[in-house]
């Protein structure tokens, strides 16, 4: 794992969002990297997000991404464009859900343990229905 990838897994784990963002160019970047792949400046500048956003897409995993998580299949994996702009991966968290979360839900992701690791766990916003 490299030091920027580090960064914002201790941030997870310790139950926080931090994406790198760009000063020069004033874009987040996700994955965490050393320079920004827009404008190529360094990267210093880690901002806390608040989670909020929209689901993008989803696909149901049939195989588990850890040893951990065999007894968890199937499960949703999703990509969240967060309030701030930038797209997040998270499992999707609703034990009861069998049907695909429809993408734009409204959804609010958080960094907190799952199946014996930190993860982005998202989970439809309060109030929110089902379409």
């Amino acid at each position: 794992m490299t030091t920027s990838a580090s960064h914002f897994w201790d941030a997870v784990a310790a139950g926080r969002i931090e994406i790198p963002y760009c000063e020069t160019c004033r874009r987040y970047v996700f994955y965490p990297r050393a320079a920004c792949p827009y404008c190529h400046a360094p990267l210093h500048c880690w901002i806390a997000v608040g989670g909020g956003g929209r689901l993008t897409g989803c696909t149901q995993v049939r195989r588990p991404a850890a040893p951990e998580w065999a007894s968890r299949i199937p499960y949703w994996f999703c990509l969240v464009l967060l309030d701030e702009g930038v797209t997040v991966p998270a499992v999707f968290d609703a034990a009861a859900e069998q049907d695909q979360p429809a993408p734009g839900l409204r959804v609010v992701v958080e960094a907190r343990p799952l199946w014996g690791r930190a993860a982005l766990v998202a989970h439809p916003s309060p109030g929110e229905g089902r379409t």
